[in-house]
């Protein structure tokens, strides 16, 4: 049997490679990818397209939609998640912090409880803050107070999760 890996984020670059990857591998992949126009959406269509595959299941979809994550961990609970799925940049958080805010926290939120409902076999989170310092969170421009308060909540709440016995959760 086919292991099946969930990827969130399927459609960015990161994501993309990482499908392609496991396709070549030999797993089954569901992708889920919001195409949202931070970054050119006709890339992420192309980059999605290029994906075509017996064992490529693309799901347009937001991660933060209430219930969708339950309903794909219902339907693929036989393998991994890779949550790569962020609303990206420090500057865009500042702007549009709601977007920021319902993407990346709720988002989590809802991979994490719909982890927690249905366990899967591992479950991995990645991302990058440019290298910045939580002991200096009190000197920061306050442009980028919220990407920060939005890394130690991931933090926090994922250290949290690691404490279930039912799911192993690893950060990247």
């Amino acid at each position: 049997m086919t292991e099946t890996v969930l990827v969130t984020g399927s459609a960015g670059f990161i994501g993309y490679h990482t499908v392609k990857r496991l396709l070549a591998d030999g797993f089954k992949v569901v992708g889920l990818d919001a195409l949202s126009n931070y970054y050119d959406v006709s890339l992420k269509e192309a980059r999605h397209a290029q994906l075509t595959h017996e064992r490529f299941i693309p799901v347009i979809g937001r991660v933060e939609t209430p219930g969708l994550m339950m309903e794909l961990f219902e339907a693929h609970n036989d393998g991994y998640v890779i949550h790569l799925a962020a609303q990206a940049g420090v500057r865009y958080s500042i702007e549009n912090p709601r977007s920021y805010l319902e993407s990346n926290i709720n988002g989590t939120f809802e991979i994490l409880e719909a982890a927690r409902a249905h366990p899967p076999k591992g479950l991995f989170k990645l991302w990058g803050m440019n290298g910045t310092k939580f002991a200096n969170v009190r000197t920061l421009n306050p442009c980028a107070e919220l990407g920060i308060k939005g890394k130690v909540w991931h933090q926090t709440r994922l250290t949290a999760f690691r404490n279930i016995p039912s799911i192993s959760i690893k950060v990247l």
